[in-house]
């Protein structure tokens, strides 16, 4: 989920980044389609200090990303097999 500092600012008007929560790979897809790339997936758990982020640098980006962020794992082309990710993560160009 975006953060509570994305959100609060958000609903009281203050300028932020456009982001979009997502919680499966498909609504990651619909929210690169819609905000375009470059773009930062950011894990809703466990992120801080740039862990658990991931550019996406083009659509083709995405499935990685999504694999990697559940995995607390670098985004790349061959991450090694694990569960996906949890629940809940936020899209930020």
């Amino acid at each position: 989920m975006p953060s509570v500092t994305s959100r609060t600012g958000s609903s009281i008007g203050v300028p932020v980044a456009p982001f979009a929560a997502v919680r499966s790979l498909a609504d990651l897809e619909a929210a690169v389609a819609r905000l375009g790339t470059p773009a930062v997936l950011k894990s809703a758990d466990f992120g801080y200090d740039g862990k658990g982020q991931h550019k996406l640098r083009s659509p083709a980006d995405v499935a990685a990303a999504w694999q990697a962020v559940g995995r607390g794992l670098p985004a790349g082309p061959d991450p090694p097999p694990r569960p996906p990710p949890p629940p809940g993560a936020a899209l930020t160009p």
